[in-house]
């Protein structure tokens, strides 16, 4: 219909899972990222939330969703709300002039990422693939990971339990 709505969703992730597996999305990101015409916006902090209600309250025709968390995140350093309505960027660079892996996340995985890409440079190890990380469903990853790649996503619904229960 062309018309500008704005969709917040909540509850983007695993992380905040008390209230049980009807607040996982696992399938909607799939869902409305497979919708045509639709932008759908998944921050990983507060400067990236405000790229995407910039986005969406300057779209004339088009609906957004911002995907969005419970969870407190981290404002990470290098993020950019101009690079952010691109649609995807980079936000941690590689030391190395040709990477030897390429991690791949969004909204509230995006520092998880970061964690580890900062572990992996100092335990000194290679990582020659890319992986994507998402607590949703490997839907679409596989073009961005290519053959040699993985994804660390959601197989199924997860368990209800506070934040802080690791089992």
């Amino acid at each position: 219909m062309k018309l500008p709505m704005t969709y917040v969703l909540t509850h983007d992730s695993i992380g905040v899972g008390e209230d049980g597996p009807t607040h996982e999305p696992i399938e909607q990101l799939a869902m409305l990222r497979a919708t045509p015409n639709v932008n759908v916006f998944r921050p990983a902090d507060a400067t990236e939330t405000a790229a995407g209600w910039y986005l969406a309250v300057t779209s004339s025709q088009t609906p957004t969703a911002l995907v969005l968390t419970r969870r407190n995140l981290p404002q990470l350093p290098g993020s950019s709300k101009r690079d952010a309505l691109k649609g995807a960027y980079v936000i941690s660079d590689s030391e190395k002039a040709t990477p030897d892996g390429i991690l791949i996340a969004t909204g509230s995985e995006v520092s998880l990422a970061i964690e580890a890409q900062t572990r992996l440079r100092a335990e000194g190890l290679d990582v020659r693939a890319r992986v994507a990380v998402e607590a949703a469903k490997d839907f679409g990853w596989g073009s961005y990971v290519g053959l040699d790649g993985a994804t660390l996503t959601m197989k199924s619904f997860g368990a209800s339990a506070p934040a802080d229960i690791k089992n």
